[in-house]
């Protein structure tokens, strides 16, 4: 659980390096972006591990995960990681299939929670009054507002 419990935050900083041009990151600095964004997430001090990024990068480049196209450059005995298509980003990707899933089985949990007291504050973001499929339509405004807060 460990390994996998901060996977989307260094997913996220993996492409934040991964998408910057002005900057070339070698295995050090991507163990470094990944360990401070696991540190501003959570607080916990950490050092992700080389063999941890090198399977993230993996993980990103297969049909499982992103199915990003990533280019290792030489600087001198070095190599450096980014983007073949400096436009690319995790971010811009639709949902796949099993992430799908995973938000309707979420907002279907969620829905059970429906006129408890301890979670009325959650009421504002989700629009039940539209059913899609067997899941919960939302409201992107209403829940950009709400985790703004």
């Amino acid at each position: 659980m460990a390994t996998n419990k901060h996977a989307l935050i260094r997913f996220k900083a993996l492409d934040k390096c991964f998408r910057n041009i002005g900057r070339q990151y070698f295995m050090e600095d991507l163990i470094e972006a990944c360990s401070q964004a696991i540190y501003d997430y959570s607080g916990i001090i950490t050092t992700v591990s080389r063999r941890q990024i090198f399977d993230d990068i993996t993980y990103m480049e297969s049909e499982d995960g992103y199915r990003i196209e990533l280019d290792r450059l030489k600087s001198g005995k070095k190599v450096y990681y980014r983007y073949n298509d400096p436009n690319f980003s995790i971010d811009n990707l639709p949902l796949n299939t099993k992430e799908e899933q995973q938000l309707k089985e979420e907002l279907l949990t969620l829905s059970r929670f429906k006129g408890m007291q301890h979670f009325n504050r959650f009421r504002g973001p989700f629009n039940q009054s539209r059913d899609f499929k067997e899941g919960w339509m939302y409201d992107v405004e209403q829940l950009k507002e709400f985790y703004s807060k």
